[in-house]
């Protein structure tokens, strides 16, 4: 039993692959939909980092057709509603928080976001978790979706991204616990005796881990 329930982990952990090939906008939409339901389709103890190899999937392929400028803002309301009708018992699909995927994938596809790990976390652990970005990098897995959009939105510097998600994995922290430590300063507050400086920071980054 606990390795059929290991087994059914490990399928369900695999990335679906999207095909770029699809001429219109009904196959697209659909094929995104197709990859949205699969993740559904998980088990229980991998719910959380299910929805946020979707949101990394759906994110990545909307990100590319609107930097390519295959989508624009039209689009992505006309995929929302798409998603409305064809699968109304989805929820989290709204149009903005389809672009909270886009932002989620483009700002940790990035390379200063891989910088910043190359400079704080140890350059084996990097290289593993960031080689593909087809894949949700596992560092990625460490807090809800919902606390990274948190993240994204209330810090900028990626310094202070990376303290706070891994802050929340070692507190346990839900949406709003993460809120109140970021109003509150606890980046700087918990540094604060030792000055803030990148050896410091560094130093104490690692240790959250």
């Amino acid at each position: 039993m606990m390795q059929e329930n290991k087994n059914e982990i490990e399928n369900i952990m695999q990335p679906t692959i999207l095909q770029d090939n699809a001429d219109n906008l009904e196959q697209q939409f659909s094929q995104l939909l197709n990859v949205i339901e699969q993740n559904r389709m998980s088990a229980s103890a991998a719910v959380n980092q299910k929805q946020l190899q979707t949101a990394w999937t759906v994110g990545g392929y909307v990100s590319k057709k609107i930097k390519t400028q295959q989508w624009g803002s039209k689009v992505v309301t006309q995929f929302a509603e798409y998603i409305r009708i064809k699968a109304p018992h989805l929820k989290g699909f709204s149009r903005r928080n389809i672009y909270n995927m886009v932002m989620f994938f483009d700002e940790y596809s990035s390379i200063e976001f891989n910088n910043t790990l190359n400079n704080y976390l140890p350059q084996q652990i990097v290289q593993s978790e960031t080689a593909q970005m087809e894949t949700l990098p596992d560092f990625l897995k460490l807090t809800s979706f919902t606390n990274h959009i948190q993240i994204l939105c209330s810090c900028q510097h990626f310094e202070q991204r990376l303290f706070y998600m891994l802050y929340a994995k070692k507190e346990n922290l839900n949406t709003k616990e993460l809120q109140r430590c970021i109003n509150n300063d606890t980046f700087s507050t918990l540094l604060s005796d030792k000055k803030i400086s990148p050896k410091n920071s560094k130093r104490f980054i690692r240790s959250r881990r």
